[in-house]
């Protein structure tokens, strides 16, 4: 059996904070308040793994690394966690995507995991990374990964999730590999 945790970073912005999208161009550090979400993050996911020996993969992007860094292991980095490139979305807020690319692009994207046309992405290329890292890590038992939201959305839609894919900063999601099927343990917990 492998097992996979799946971890969104911690916080980039203060509770009071306008949030603005951020993308695989924008590398922020972690906020104060995502500094203290670390210590209860570690203990979530050392009640899931124990002490489990474990490979620690993470986003090349400080807001991965930092929040990595609290599960003491070497930290492998991995591109194919990197957060995604939101194209004209990029540090803008909701309210300012609303008003330049409309309603619908913003729901679509967080109902259905619809990429917008405004992120000059190819969904087939993102999913050909994430399926890529899925497979490299049947090689390990255990692996603890560190992304951002937007990936993990398209791996929860990718692996058939129900829906709701949307991850909280320093959320976990718990997926094991067995009998030649990748399942969904637990989503955002």
């Amino acid at each position: 059996m492998t097992r996979i945790i799946l971890v969104r970073h911690a916080n980039t912005f203060e509770p009071n904070d306008t949030p603005y999208w951020i993308g695989a161009n924008e590398d922020l550090r972690l906020s104060n308040s995502g500094r203290e979400q670390l210590s209860g993050l570690k203990t979530k996911v050392a009640g899931l793994i124990g002490s489990t020996e474990r490979t620690v993969v993470a986003s090349p992007l400080k807001r991965a690394l930092t929040t990595a860094e609290v599960f003491e292991a070497p930290i492998v980095t991995d591109t194919r966690l990197t957060e995604l490139d939101f194209g004209g979305w990029s540090g803008k807020t909701e309210a300012g995507i609303v008003a330049e690319f409309g309603e619908d692009s913003l729901r679509l994207w967080r109902d259905r995991c619809e990429v917008p046309a405004a992120w000059g992405l190819e969904r087939t290329r993102i999913d050909g990374e994430l399926n890529e890292f899925l497979t490299a890590c049947l090689d390990r038992k255990l692996t603890v990964a560190v992304t951002s939201n937007g990936r993990l959305k398209l791996l929860g839609k990718l692996l058939g999730g129900s829906g709701g894919w949307n991850v909280k900063t320093a959320g976990v999601c718990d997926l094991v590999y067995a009998d030649g099927v990748w399942r969904i343990m637990s989503w955002n917990g």
